[in-house]
């Protein structure tokens, strides 16, 4: 594999069956494109990604148990393409929130701390978290919303007590974890 840093990033990596090493300072704005045929790498020790911008993986992304925090001041969207993050954290209060283009799943945690935040689910599409702690607090709600109002999105919670408080919940089926 080689490696590439957020001083030589564009805006998306384009190459055919190739690795690649991600070596990230954090803050990147630009979005984090990985394209068909690429694997994407966490270098070990696992790196803390923190992202402005997008991410939209078409190819595929290995983990290696680090964190990845979206904490854009402005609308975020995230497309997993099929591959699992460890940890994800959104600090993002912007009104627009963070839009989750499709099925995603955490196998560590899913974080939500900020004060309204809104977090926008793919409607019919399914999020399958080993662990939460999505927590807003008096006044300040955290929103769950689908992106089609009226269809609901499968909200699925490993975790034997889940922790949530002060969240605004709508158009959740939650019926197939904790």
């Amino acid at each position: 594999p080689f490696s590439v840093d957020n001083s030589n990033l564009n805006s998306s990596f384009n190459s055919a069956d190739s690795k690649i090493m991600l070596a990230w300072t954090n803050g990147t704005a630009a979005p984090y494109d990985v394209n068909s045929g690429l694997i994407a790498y966490e270098r070990l020790p696992a790196e803390n990604i923190e992202l402005t911008g997008d991410w939209n993986n078409n190819g595929s992304y290995v983990h290696n148990d680090g964190l990845l925090t979206l904490n854009g001041s402005s609308a975020q969207s995230v497309i997993a393409g099929g591959s699992a993050f460890y940890d994800l954290t959104i600090n993002n209060a912007a009104a627009s929130g963070v839009s989750f283009l499709d099925s995603l799943a955490v196998a560590g945690t899913f974080t939500d701390t900020t004060d309204n935040s809104k977090l926008i689910f793919n409607a019919g599409g399914t999020y399958d978290l080993a662990n939460i702690n999505i927590s807003g607090s008096s006044g300040n709600s955290i929103l769950l919303r689908s992106s089609a109002p009226g269809s609901s999105f499968n909200f699925i919670v490993s975790q034997g007590s889940p922790n949530a408080d002060f969240v605004d919940v709508q158009d959740s089926n939650a019926s197939g974890g904790n």
